[in-house]
């Protein structure tokens, strides 16, 4: 049917009306809609703060600014009038809380489902409000980590464990034939970013005081972890970058003494968060939830949570 024709006929499919009413009846009909999958993380922000009010009040407040950023994207996508979102772009909130799952530890049970369902809906939300999404996946994988030592340095099982014992990271597959070089190309950045860290953490560990060598050897575990993750997924594509012989850290003096260290390796580790956030967030842009891809997605937003715990 013809485009002119369709829209005439669902005018006059409209209550009849005159002046403002017509027109806002109108802006009601045919104006903007609120991004659905936005709308489902935003929706479950807000029941998950609900549930975790009498649980964990931190992860409540987290929760709920969630909601906030996410409710405020939904407002900033469908535009405004007079800085005032249309009335079809409306949103409902949900006053009742997610369900609470039975358990010693339903906190943590839920802010993982509020962090798996953010990275599957990465996918599938509007390009513009991907950084959002990672970012508030990064902050609940963080988050779920948090929950986790809690849990365990107040269970008698914390007693027998090793103290400085870390939930590793997630597996990542091999990249296949034919992977997209942008891809690739951003592995083989990460991968020598985590030489180069590796280099500047053993070198600041010459120079370290007793307090600060638990840290760094901490650290050192981490960054040697992802390295063998990134070898592996490179290797199916050929020959794996290896380590140079000696790095220069940008904008940063190899330590010489004790003081100099400390505020060396604080800023190794604040240029890490950025790095792997960034690298997060890029590769979200390109990504779609179905392709072959997701894994490395999921990877890079664990890292960038294990980094910004440091």
């Amino acid at each position: 049917m013809n485009p002119r024709v369709l829209a005439a006929v669902s005018l006059l499919t409209l209550p009849l009306l005159t002046g403002c009413q017509l027109v806002d009846s109108t802006v009601d009909y045919f104006g903007p809609r609120p991004d659905e999958n936005l709308e489902k993380l935003a929706h479950r922000a807000q029941e998950d703060s609900l549930a975790l009010a009498g649980i964990d009040a931190e992860a409540a407040s987290v929760r709920a600014r969630q909601a906030d950023e996410l409710y405020s994207e939904i407002s900033r996508l469908c535009g405004t009038i007079d800085g005032v979102a249309p009335r079809s772009c409306a949103v409902k909130k949900p006053t009742a809380p997610s369900a609470v799952p039975p358990g010693d530890s339903p906190a943590t049970e839920i802010l993982q489902s509020a962090a798996d369902l953010s990275i599957a809906g990465l996918g599938t939300v509007h390009v513009e409000s991907r950084p959002l999404v990672v970012e508030q996946a990064i902050e609940l994988e963080q988050q779920v980590s948090m929950s986790k030592a809690s849990s365990a340095s107040s269970s008698q099982e914390a007693e027998a464990a090793e103290p400085d014992a870390k939930e590793s990271l997630p597996a990542l597959p091999g990249f296949k034939k034919g992977t997209d070089p942008a891809v690739s190309d951003g592995a083989t950045d990460l991968l020598n970013w985590e030489y180069m860290q590796l280099f500047a953490l053993d070198f600041a560990r010459s120079y370290a005081d007793s307090g600060l060598l638990n840290t760094i050897d901490s650290r050192l575990r981490d960054h040697e972890e992802r390295i063998r993750a990134l070898q592996g997924a490179l290797a199916p594509l050929g020959p794996v970058p290896q380590p140079a012989l000696a790095y220069q850290p940008a904008a940063e003096t190899l330590p010489t003494n004790a003081e100099e260290a400390q505020a060396f390796v604080e800023s190794l580790a604040a240029s890490d968060s950025q790095k792997w956030a960034s690298a997060a967030s890029t590769q979200a842009e390109k990504l779609k939830s179905e392709d072959s891809l997701a894994d490395w997605r999921s990877w890079l937003i664990a890292v960038a949570a294990q980094s910004r715990s440091y």
